[in-house]
């Protein structure tokens, strides 16, 4: 049975099929000839909000954050995508703009896919329909989650659900707690908070123990305690 911190932050947590797993090996294949793998830094963009799409993109390896701009010129993250995520086909599929901006969070390697040899592909895969059907499905209910929780939350409960959120993506074999690795500026856009409200709750909540804080880097070290903040 999942711990109760993990049962909470399951509903805000995208936990898609990966798409180069799931896919038949003859359509993998057909993937990689038709393809580009290409390596990127940190805070490269892949794609503009406003813009329309011209690839859809799978990311196997390192982060991505889409965010939407506010009318101040601010950044507010709307989800970050993990290794095996497919993202940028949704406003393809209704050929309609991208209503968030993508951007790497650190070094990644992403297969990207053009827009023509995407549809050619998808009209000739039904498993390649089901999967977007099923991840379509579960994005908007982890939106839905999002935006509606967060929307009711204090700034202390969006920071206590977000560094739990953060700290699942983050698990990995190498990094088994979970440690978070992200600026200030993007933590406190993901919580929709200023940076100076961030650098106090976070101070006030290493000098109580519940994380533990090594510049950019934050492990949690009192799960119950902030999994309790957002009951």
């Amino acid at each position: 049975m999942l711990a109760s911190h993990s049962m909470k932050v399951a509903r805000f947590h995208f936990s898609g099929l990966s798409i180069l797993k799931s896919l038949p090996p003859k359509e993998v294949q057909w993937i990689a000839k038709h393809s580009k793998t290409r390596k990127f830094g940190a805070y490269h963009e892949l794609f503009r909000e406003g813009a329309y799409p011209k690839h859809v993109y799978i990311l196997k390896r390192g982060k991505v954050k889409i965010y939407q701009t506010t009318a101040e010129g601010n950044e507010q993250i709307v989800y970050i995508y993990e290794p095996g995520d497919m993202f940028g086909y949704r406003p393809l599929l209704c050929n309609e703009k991208h209503p968030v901006t993508a951007r790497t969070l650190e070094e990644s390697t992403v297969v990207q896919i053009s827009r023509t040899n995407f549809l050619e592909l998808l009209h000739q895969s039904h498993v390649l329909a089901k999967l977007l059907l099923k991840n379509l499905s579960s994005e908007f209910s982890v939106w839905i989650n999002y935006i509606t929780t967060f929307a009711q939350y204090s700034v202390k409960e969006r920071l206590a659900l977000s560094l739990l959120i953060l700290s699942e993506k983050y698990k990995s074999p190498a990094n088994k707690q979970g440690t978070i690795i992200l600026p200030r500026k993007d933590l406190a856009s993901f919580v929709g908070t200023s940076i100076e409200t961030l650098a106090r709750l976070l101070t006030q909540w290493k000098n109580a123990k519940y994380i533990v804080v090594k510049g950019r880097q934050i492990t949690i070290k009192d799960h119950g305690q902030l999994a309790h903040w957002i009951d």
